[in-house]
């Protein structure tokens, strides 16, 4: 399961293993070989504008949220108890995770699922549909960026559907 740019960190892990039976990607980037994080938003005509005023470039070549604006983008039907956990675990991210193209592509032998998030503020749901045409099965839910953290008992469903089947 690969959540956000989760997502582009499974579509290459997964390349050459055999032993994996599905990728799940929920609200992520589900990447082609050769593709980005950045080259795929940059590609895509509207932008999620709540995310991207929350990243600050750092000195030491990492990003960062601003807590305050990442919250709603990230974490906008959360319970408060939910954000304030979710928002302790952030940390900087290299900035290289957002440039470097992936090699390859697990969904080439890999049978894929994507949740779409329809409410989400962090990966617009356009940019969704175009991540969810890329694998086998889309699945629409009505939740934000974060239904792991929102609409746990959803998630839990369709995972615990698609594992059986």
């Amino acid at each position: 399961v690969g959540h956000s740019y989760g997502g582009a960190v499974i579509t290459e892990a997964g390349v050459g293993r055999p032993d994996l039976a599905h990728l799940v990607y929920i609200a992520a980037f589900a990447l082609d070989a050769g593709e980005s994080v950045n080259g795929a938003l940059r590609s895509f005509e509207r932008q999620s504008v709540a995310l991207a005023a929350a990243v600050q470039m750092q000195d030491d070549g990492t990003t960062t949220l601003d807590l305050d604006l990442a919250a709603s983008a990230l974490y906008g039907a959360c319970s408060p108890q939910a954000i304030k956990a979710a928002l302790r675990r952030l940390s900087p991210q290299p900035i290289a995770t957002m440039t470097e193209s992936v090699e390859g592509s697990a969904r080439d032998h890999i049978s894929s699922s994507y949740l779409r998030c329809l409410r989400d503020e962090a990966v617009h749901p356009d940019h969704q549909a175009v991540m969810a045409a890329r694998c086998d099965e889309q699945i629409d839910i009505d939740t934000d960026h974060s239904p792991f953290l929102s609409a746990t008992d959803l998630v839990a469903d369709h995972l615990e559907r698609i594992a059986c089947s």
